[in-house]
């Protein structure tokens, strides 16, 4: 049951890649949702339209997350192909695709969650970096709830 006093955000990313025509990976695991997604969520409530969440970026960093962290390492940010694809009482789901000419030759070892103002909103250090290659596609959902 949420805590209506004091929700608390959490989330999930996921994604599947794959190269050549074939799935190669399936992953998924936990993020954190950073200190700024507070103001971030103050913002929407006011009405400030570049507060929504509306893109997706990569980096270098390996480096555990914090939650106050701001950026990614070496960040580079997209547009979320699909944006908000679901909603339920306690939560929504973004999805993005990483398309083959997309970040080739870059080690992915992080992933953030943006604001359409760059506002890093949630981060995911992954526990095995991805080096992307220019034959590989991905599709993948971040999961934001209260719990």
């Amino acid at each position: 049951m949420i805590d209506i006093i004091n929700p608390k955000l959490a989330g999930v990313v996921e994604w599947k890649a794959w190269q050549k025509g074939r799935l190669i990976e399936h992953w998924r695991e936990d993020n954190t949702v950073v200190d700024a997604s507070r103001t971030t969520l103050i913002r929407i409530l006011g009405g400030d339209g570049d507060a929504v969440i509306s893109n997706f970026g990569v980096g270098t960093s390996d480096q555990a997350t914090d939650v106050t962290q701001t950026s990614l390492e070496n960040q580079i940010l997209r547009p979320l192909m699909l944006g908000l694809t679901e909603t339920t009482d306690t939560g929504a789901t973004f999805t993005f695709t990483l398309e083959n000419e997309d970040f080739v030759g870059l080690q992915i070892n992080e992933l953030g969650l943006f604001t359409r103002d760059d506002v890093l909103f949630s981060r995911k250090v992954r526990s095995t970096p991805l080096l992307k290659a220019a034959d590989m596609h991905i599709v993948g959902n971040w999961m934001i709830n209260y719990q």
